[in-house]
């Protein structure tokens, strides 16, 4: 049997937020959470404020390295474009930023799209 949630940490601290906030019957369909609010008959979405304490608080020491980086080739990029005048630099400073960038947009599986 397959199991029902994607994920059981984003599980159970959905199932926290419920439980606080007076929500039952949590169920996932569609790519999101859905539960039944107080005194409701039909269930809702999990709101969106809520994916907030899912989310982690501070860059991770990877992230940090990454985003130094971009900025650092970024502000070296614009003397050295002005002193060579050539964008090549400018050009090369935005691919470092975009994949600083792309390499902390991994999909995380527990990752819950409210």
């Amino acid at each position: 049997m397959a199991n029902r949630y994607p994920c059981k940490i984003a599980y159970d601290l959905i199932e926290q937020w419920c439980q606080t906030n007076g929500w039952t019957d949590i169920f996932f369909e569609h790519y999101r959470y859905w539960a039944f609010p107080p005194h409701a008959v039909m269930p809702l979405p999990v709101p969106i404020q809520s994916s907030a304490d899912l989310r982690p608080r501070e860059l991770s020491p990877l992230a940090r390295r990454l985003n130094a980086l971009a900025i650092f080739v970024a502000l070296a990029a614009i003397p050295l474009s002005y002193f060579s005048q050539s964008p090549m630099p400018l050009v090369f400073a935005f691919l470092a930023g975009a994949i600083a960038v792309g390499l902390q947009e991994e999909e995380d599986p527990c990752e819950v799209h409210l």
